[in-house]
């Protein structure tokens, strides 16, 4: 099984995306995000993939107010 690192990535408050916290492997989603949305900041890097998805729902549930499950 190949191991990757994976990052999560906070999106500029002015953009209108309803994720405002994003995750994926890193540094490609980290190059897709910046074209996207023109700057993205790196707030995490992990091996855990499950983790950094864990942390990327918190946050967003944060925001929202929603409870994360």
């Amino acid at each position: 099984m190949k191991t990757g690192e994976y990052g999560l990535y906070e999106l500029p408050s002015s953009c209108k995306a309803t994720k405002h916290f994003r995750f994926g492997n890193h540094p490609i989603r980290m190059a897709e995000l910046a074209r996207e949305y023109g700057v993205v900041s790196l707030m995490e890097v992990s091996r855990d993939r499950e983790a950094v998805k864990a942390e990327a729902r918190r946050l967003n549930s944060s925001l929202t107010g929603e409870r994360s499950p």
